[in-house]
């Protein structure tokens, strides 16, 4: 069986896309998308800050259970506004919710206990 690993107080909303992807949103205000078949489809969507490339995943056995754990950032870049800027990508609070919404194009839905909601295309 397969496992996710999330660090800083762990997954407060999974959404599954199949039987091997979910997207899921966590404590660390982070969104990120899994594939428990292959870790290097792995990515991270949204996060807490701007990572610069592409973060690392890994897969372990723990217990003897196969799980799949983000490795530490690659690179992280601070960026000092001034003036007026454009919001942020991330969320600034724990995701608690996504849903997956069909219009004209499909879309994620992810919402924060901050009550920001995020839309992904």
């Amino acid at each position: 069986s397969s496992g996710i690993n999330a660090e800083y107080g762990g997954v407060y909303a999974v959404l599954p896309l199949s039987p091997d992807r979910m997207v899921t949103g966590g404590a660390d205000f982070s969104v990120r998308l899994w594939n428990t078949r292959h870790e290097a489809d792995c990515s991270l969507l949204s996060g807490p800050r701007e990572i610069i490339g592409r973060q690392a995943y890994r897969k372990s056995i723990i217990k003897d259970v196969e799980v799949i754990q983000a490795e530490e950032d690659i690179a992280v870049s601070y960026t000092e506004s001034k003036g007026l800027t454009q919001p942020s990508p991330s969320h600034h609070h724990v995701v608690t919710d996504l849903a997956f919404v069909k219009t004209t194009q499909p879309c994620l839905v992810s919402v924060d206990m901050g009550g920001i909601i995020k839309i992904w295309k």
